[in-house]
This record gives structure tokens, sequence and C-alpha cells, in this order.
């Protein structure tokens, strides 16, 4: 079950061990003994993509045939600004958190979305690290470097004019010159651009209007203004109950799939 969640998430190649699979479900289901099946390991590589352009994080997993009662074993490899030495910190830290992480069927997927945030924040440090090595390059601006995506989920944000709260955070991102997608709903979630200044006034003016922005994932641009998908700000109606499945469809195309239930704070939609 775990497998076909992370089949749908991510590109998964099965390496070796295609026939153990099978006979690790017949373990789940009681169809067997993990003694009657010998060493069965299952093997596969999960990319990764990552938020640099071009740059990609595989993981590497193996699985006992004890899983999810054993714990599994992975290693990752990179391509990314940094090369070896970034492969090798990760790789580091990577085992230790393999060791750390609680046994049980949802390990992998952890695991997995433990190396993209892992993999994302060193190999966006290297990229900006490469570019101000560049001989004659033009260096970005303070303002581009500042210039950033930020999710944020407030637990109750309907629209119409009897909702003054809601309305005040919403003329608040507009004064700011914020842009990005509003998705109303329980909860309601903003998908916004702009300045870190501007975002974290955007905070401060909605905790005096009432209402708390809780920020689920924030990026840099590297590019500045320049990275920006949003010209403006777009709101999506939908009475008390949100569209999960446009959301999912604006998580996947920032490379964001991972992090849905942690944004949304539900159940993955099916």
């Amino acid at each position: 079950d775990e497998l076909m969640v992370i089949q749908s998430m991510y590109a998964v190649s099965i390496e070796c061990g295609d026939g153990h699979l099978v006979v690790m479900q017949e373990v789940a289901a009681g169809g067997c003994s993990a003694s009657e099946v010998g060493e069965a390991r299952l093997q596969y590589r999960i990319t990764l993509p990552l938020q640099p352009e071009g740059c990609v994080a595989e993981l590497h997993v193996t699985l006992p045939h004890e899983y999810p009662e054993a714990r599994l074993e992975a290693t990752s490899s990179l391509d990314v600004a940094g090369g070896r030495k970034v492969e090798a910190e990760i790789n580091a830290l990577l085992a230790e958190r393999c060791a750390e992480t609680e046994i049980g069927a949802e390990a992998v997927l952890e695991i997995a979305m433990w190396l993209t945030d892992e993999a994302d924040a060193r190999a966006s440090a290297a990229a900006a690290a490469a570019v101000s090595r560049q001989g004659g390059a033009v260096a970005l601006s303070q303002a581009e470097c500042e210039w950033r995506r930020a999710v944020f989920w407030i637990d109750h944000m309907l629209e119409g004019r009897q909702h003054r709260k809601e309305a005040k955070v919403v003329e608040v991102v507009e004064s700011l010159r914020l842009n990005g997608v509003l998705y109303f709903g329980r909860p309601g979630i903003l998908i916004l651009e702009g300045s870190q200044d501007a975002l974290e006034d955007l905070v401060r003016e909605a905790r005096k209007a009432g209402k708390t922005l809780k920020i689920k994932k924030s990026q840099t641009l590297l590019g500045g203004r320049c990275d920006s998908r949003y010209t403006k700000l777009t709101t999506c109606s939908s009475g008390d109950n949100m569209h999960m499945r446009a959301l999912q469809e604006e998580l996947l195309s920032l490379r964001l799939e991972h992090k849905y239930r942690f944004i949304v704070g539900l159940e993955e939609a099916v």
C-alpha cells in the first residue's frame, strides 16, 4: 500500500526483487510467515525533483522481508551543484535519519519527504553559491534574494461580504501587491509570491484583523521576480469545501505535492 502511494507521488523504479514484492505482500496479509520466505529484499529507486531547475535527488531504498516491522536501508544520489561533497553530507544525515525514524508502514514516505526538504535546502544553497562565484555574472540584488513564494494555512477562510475578517485579509494581500492564489474553505490556503518584508507584513496585518496565518512552506525564488508564476491575486470559490483537486494540481506544478497533507492538515484527497 505504501509503495502504491509513493508511486502516485513520485517516479519509482523497482531495481531488484519484483517477485519479492509479492512475497512481502503475502507476509503482510498473513499468507505466510517471514521465516518461510528467507531473505527476500525489495530494492527500488525514487526520483525526487528539487526546486533549483535541473536538480534531482534519488532515494535508493532496500526493504527487508520483515518490513514494516524492520528498519529500511537507504542511500541517496544527487545531481546538484556541490557534487559529491553535498551528496556525502546528505547520506551521512540520511543514515542517522533512518536509524531514528520510527518503525512503521510509512517509514519510506517519511524518509522521502525529509530527503526532499533537506536536499532542496542544500541544492538551493549550492546553486546560490555557484551563482556568486561565476566570474562576470550579474549578482542577484538584495531585493531579488528576498523574493519568496510562501504557502499559508488559515483554519477558516470563507468568502462573502458578511465575512469581514476574511475580506480584510484579501484587502491586505492586494494592498501589499502580493500575487498568487487563494483557496477559500476550511481550511483556506494562500499561495503567495512577494518580498520577504511584504509576506511578514501580511501575517502581522492579518493577525490584527483577527485571522491567524500559519506558514506551511517558504521558498526563495533564486531569480527574484523572474521566477514568479503569478501576475495577480486569483481567488477560488468553493463554499465550505476547498477545491482539493485544484490545490493538489497547484502544488504538483510547484513540486510541493509531497507536502500536500502537511499543508492542508487533512488526509490526501482520493
